[in-house]
Order: structure tokens, then C-alpha cells, then sequence
């Protein structure tokens, strides 16, 4: 996401089992984007379902805090 917001990158992973990782460069990223837009929607819509999920854990950790 730091793509899109302008910020450093703050993720960091440990995986679990041997794995491939693949980097591809800001402007290769935002090019792919602009030219595929069935990528694009995908990465929309699993980034709205993620801020969705932590907007629904924000709102449970605030009611566990009014119910205290």
C-alpha cells in the first residue's frame, strides 16, 4: 500500500516455509495498474475488504472499551 500512499514501507514477513519472492519496481507496479485494469479492481477489492475487516476490529475493541 505504501505504493499508493507515498510512505516507506512498514510490512515485514517471516515465511514459514522456503518461498519465492518476487519484487517489481514503484513504476512497473503503477504501469501494470493503469494497463490492466482487471488487476486493478482485484487489488482494490481485496484492499476494501481488508479495511473493512479492521474497521469491523476497531469498532469491537471500542465496544469492549464503552462496555468496561
Amino acid at each position: 500500500m505504501a505504493v499508493f500512499t507515498r510512505e516507506n514501507r512498514s510490512a515485514r514477513v517471516i515465511a514459514s516455509e522456503p518461498c519465492t519472492v518476487m519484487l517489481i519496481p514503484k513504476q512497473q507496479f503503477l504501469g501494470l495498474m493503469q494497463s490492466n485494469p482487471r488487476i486493478a479492481h482485484s487489488l482494490i477489492e481485496s484492499m476494501a475488504k481488508r479495511i473493512d475487516l479492521l474497521n469491523k476490529e476497531v469498532t469491537q475493541l471500542r465496544q469492549k472499551q464503552l462496555d468496561q
